[in-house]
């Protein structure tokens, strides 16, 4: 079953309803054509075909970012939308009045302090907000304070009870709310996050039923302030809304153990484009980066459940989160009043749990479930609590932007964006992929012919003749088949495929035409190797069919490039459409937060496709001359991936990223000069460095290997390997000069630090800092080393680590920028017209509806161009800016 795909979407507009077609993709699903409408509020009402679900959603046309429609009463529309058979009925939304309003607040709060506190406690009021709350509501606003065990009340309430404290809630009145969320009878998010993703996948290769089901079953969890405990039972869509709505606060801090599940379950139901995360705190990711910047002194603190969560805190509060539970438990059973004996103590008095009654019907909740999460989020609050909510900047002066409470948020966003990109994948070009299979297909084919013929043409052989295949042949097939026909002494042991290899390169004596076969299997065996694994990469890693509308046109004109590569069939009219099977793959994407916090890939690692066309290590026998694996010199594995139907793909890349903060943290005045007026660094150390004129052209070859010298000393490179690549690159230099072809690694290395004598200082007391302090100072302040304990290795690192991570942060920071500004870039529309899909080293890509390129082009470049000024930076960020209907055919766009 396809997943996030949208048929129709209904706008109501108070009194006016449109119907119109959604884009065909999973990351726009409320994208259509926009209407004006003088109404101030608008509510969105998608539908997914394949499930009969509905999702609501509002826009307020002064707050494009308002997100998730959340009233007293709930807009619906009336009729029958499209062919999903979905019927809703139209309430007319009045206007309260201020006087209303306040009333409703009052009667709220009174509400509120009446009924959630267990004991009675004195009320005092916020300085910030005329607002009565109780010391339990305000704990948030003070500082905590040590207390003895209480009882933590257990509330249990649907959606309709949410509202009474949903506002304070939002506002962040309540104090941090821990938040588990669990699928069916016992998946639980925060226990399980391996097997609540399990469950998700499984939902995805299941039928509409399933999700469904799915969708009627998912319960939400919360701990608010340490105190008070909701368990939101299942109603329609809420859970998913109330769970959105909750993590676009900005006022509220969230506390998750992991994040990652939660946003999958999210994208399922309501896409990407109206999901936010703001103050958010997922244990998972702050407790990687607080190890990397303060050292492994916290590397203790991980877990990765609650129950190690747990046995981190110490012994007095792991009794104090017991007898919380037990005492709480017991006040459940009594429908809210502690029994006649007082609260349950650990170790004696009280009642005896094994004789209390039975809890009262909690949906499919049991008593030892109940017991069990409600200890779950007490130890994960009190870990909370503990180890990173006083997490502080180490330096006062540091700028905002720069603080480690800043870095975690920031690599929190980013997690958050690596399962968008996951969630929106790439589209895989099924014809592309047809055609360049087919091609080694016939390659294999011919070669097979040419190796028979080669066989027949000895009728003395067993082989020859018969139904022998060379391309079924094993390597010890092979070996014995050159040994019986051309009497070749061959080992009948050791390894097969390396003694072919040798008669391929001209080793032993015999028969020409033998040699000759050795190289026909090689081969065959090297386009069949690669065939199986760009099959695998294609068709086994998260491969998902997707049902979409692809438009048409007219039969003179040719079919979009895009659409045809889905397979499908439609009329050919102007504006019909057609129905199409497209192809994506989802590679999963994470960030080494405990390093350079990178982004990497896998499942397929799309990072590494080769831009250039594929090349060979065995020609083919029948075209000697030719060196690349297809026969199309012009394809390359980029052209496989490309993005949805309608859309073009946007490249971003910063330019010489290492070099500019290299300039900025060492204060070197020539290169901050060379880097602010878009001089060519690199041939400029060429030319310094050989002599060369302004007027001379740089030698390719020269460039090359200055530029694997700087990048390799930018990313940790040993002299060793530095000094092999340099050699083999002026050995391939046929064509130049001798005198041209005599730098070493030591001499490009002197060269650098002459040039630039300011940026060779900060590197080499980067590195005697690195081996003694164990310390090393990067963008965002000092990074602790001591977990490596070779100081050795620290040295080597320390470059990588400051220019690496400080690039990483910028990169970062201009990822989540565009992000957060995503509706503001075209504003009249009610959803961003582009998509995060895809992330290289410095590179962002977008997937872009076409008729939008040049001013998102325009828009998202100027954002990635002000982290300069975000970050104070001594030199400007330069971005280059690439279009493209496929990966592998980007090229340049001139943006001013």
């Amino acid at each position: 079953m396809s997943r996030g795909w949208y048929e129709n979407i209904l706008a109501c507009c108070c009194n006016k309803v449109f119907l119109a077609s959604c884009v065909a993709t999973s990351f726009f699903p409320f994208l259509f054509l926009w209407q004006e409408c003088p109404s101030p509020y608008v509510v969105l009402l998608s539908v997914r075909t394949d499930m009969k679900n509905l999702s609501i959603f509002s826009a307020r046309r002064d707050d494009s970012l308002s997100a998730f429609f959340w009233t007293d009463s709930l807009i619906k529309s009336c009729g029958n939308i499209g062919s999903s058979g979905i019927h809703a009925s139209v309430t007319s939304k009045q206007k309260k009045s201020p006087a209303a309003s306040t009333d409703r607040k009052r009667r709220r709060s009174t509400e509120f302090s009446t009924e959630t506190l267990l004991i009675a406690e004195t009320p005092v009021t916020t300085a910030s907000k005329n607002t009565v709350l109780t010391p339990s509501a305000s704990r948030a606003l003070s500082p905590p304070v040590a207390s003895g065990p209480s009882c933590a009340e257990i509330s249990v309430r649907g959606f309709d009870d949410a509202l009474s404290v949903s506002e304070d809630l939002f506002e962040g009145r309540l104090g941090p709310a821990v938040v588990d969320v669990e699928l069916g009878e016992n998946t639980s998010l925060m226990n399980d996050a391996s097997a609540f993703s399990a469950a998700l996948a499984e939902i995805d290769r299941g039928s509409a039923s399933d999700v469904q089901k799915l969708n009627s079953s998912i319960k939400v969890m919360l701990l608010v302030g340490g105190e008070a405990y909701y368990v939101f039972t299942p109603r329609d869509t809420f859970s998913i809304t109330f769970l959105a709505k909750l993590l676009a606060s900005e006022n509220v801090t969230k506390v998750l153990l992991n994040g990652r599940p939660l946003y999958q379950l999210l994208f399922r139901f309501l896409g990407t484009d109206r999901i936010d995360v703001r103050n958010l705190v997922d244990l998972s990711v702050w407790v990687q980066v607080i190890e990397r910047v303060r050292g492994p002194i916290h590397a203790g603190i991980k877990c990765a459940n609650p129950k190690e969560a747990m046995m981190k805190l110490p012994e007095s509060v792991r009794a104090q989160i017991q007898t919380r539970v037990n005492n709480s438990m017991v006040v459940l059973r009594h429908g809210g009043s502690l029994p006649a004996d007082g609260p349950l103590r650990q170790g004696g008095g009280g009642q005896n749990m094994l004789e209390m009654p039975p809890l009262p019907s909690i949906g499919s909740i049991s008593d030892s479930q109940m017991e069990d999460r409600l200890c779950s989020s007490m130890a994960l609050h009190e870990y909370y609590e503990s180890f990173v909510k006083s997490v502080d900047d180490d330096n006062p002066k540091v700028s905002s932007v720069c603080s480690l409470p800043a870095v975690c948020r920031l690599e929190t966003s980013v997690a958050f964006l690596c399962e968008v990109m996951t969630y929106h994948g790439m589209f895989v070009r099924k014809t592309a992929f047809e055609l360049m299979t087919k091609d080694l297909e016939d390659q294999i084919e011919k070669i097979s012919d040419y190796g028979k013929t080669l066989l027949d043409a000895s009728p003395c052989s067993k082989y020859s003749g018969g139904c022998f295949s060379v391309r079924e042949a094993t390597a010890e097939v092979m070996v014995d088949c050159l040994r019986d026909t051309y009497g070749y002494n061959l080992s009948v042991n050791g390894s097969f495929d390396k003694q072919l290899q040798k008669l391929y390169r001209g080793a032993g004596k015999g028969n020409e035409s033998g040699r000759k076969l050795a190289h026909v299997w090689l081969a065959i065996r090297e386009r069949t190797d690669f065939m199986r694994t760009l099959r695998s990469n294609v068709e086994n890693m998260n491969m998902l069919d997707r049902i979409v509308d692809v438009a048409t046109q007219v039969a003179s004109n040719e079919e979009d490039e895009g659409a045809n590569d889905c397979s499908g069939s439609g009329g050919s009219s102007v504006g019909s459409t057609k129905k199409a099977v497209c192809y994506s793959v989802h590679p999963h994407w994470a960030v080494h937060h405990t390093s350079t916090g990178r982004l990497y890939c896998s499942r397929p690692n799309l990072q590494t496709v080769p831009k250039t066309a594929q090349k060979c290590t065995y020609v083919s026998p029948l075209t000697s001359d030719y060196g690349l694996l297809f026969t199309n010199p012009e394809w390359t594995m980029r052209h496989l991936y490309g993005p949805a139907p309608g859309c073009v793909l946007l490249s971003f890349d910063f330019n010489q990223m290492e070099l500019r903060v290299l300039a900025h943290l060492s204060g070197d005045e020539l290169l901050i000069k060379h880097l602010s007026s878009e001089y060519d660094v690199l041939s400029a150390m060429t030319r310094h460095i050989t002599g060369l004129s302004d007027d001379e052209q740089v030698p390719p070859h020269l460039r090359e290997t200055v530029k694997v010298v700087v990048y390799g000393l930018f990313y940790g490179m040993g002299l060793a390997t530095m000094k092999e690549r340099v050699k083999i690159l002026m050995d391939s230099a046929h064509s130049v000069p001798s005198s041209q072809r005599k730098f070493t690694a030591d001499t490009l290395l002197r060269a650098f630090h002459q040039r630039y004598p300011a940026a060779g200082k900060f590197l080499t007391r980067a590195r005697i800092r690195a081996f003694h302090e164990a310390r090393c100072v990067t963008l965002t302040g000092i990074n602790d080393l001591s977990s490596e304990k070779d100081g050795n290795r620290r040295r080597q690192h320390s470059i990588a680590r400051i220019l690496q991570g400080s690039s990483s942060t910028l990169f970062q920071s201009a990822m989540v920028k565009v992000h957060e500004r995503r509706h503001d870039i075209v504003p009249n529309l009610p959803a961003a017209p582009f998509a995060l899909v895809l992330c290289i080293h410095d590179e962002l890509i977008y997937s872009v509806v076409e008729g939008y390129v040049d001013v998102v082009a325009r828009k998202i470049k100027g954002i990635m161009v002000e982290q300069a000024q975000v970050f104070s930076l001594r030199v400007p960020l330069r971005v280059s800016v690439k279009v493209g209907k496929t990966f592998g055919s980007l090229e340049k766009l001139d943006v001013p």
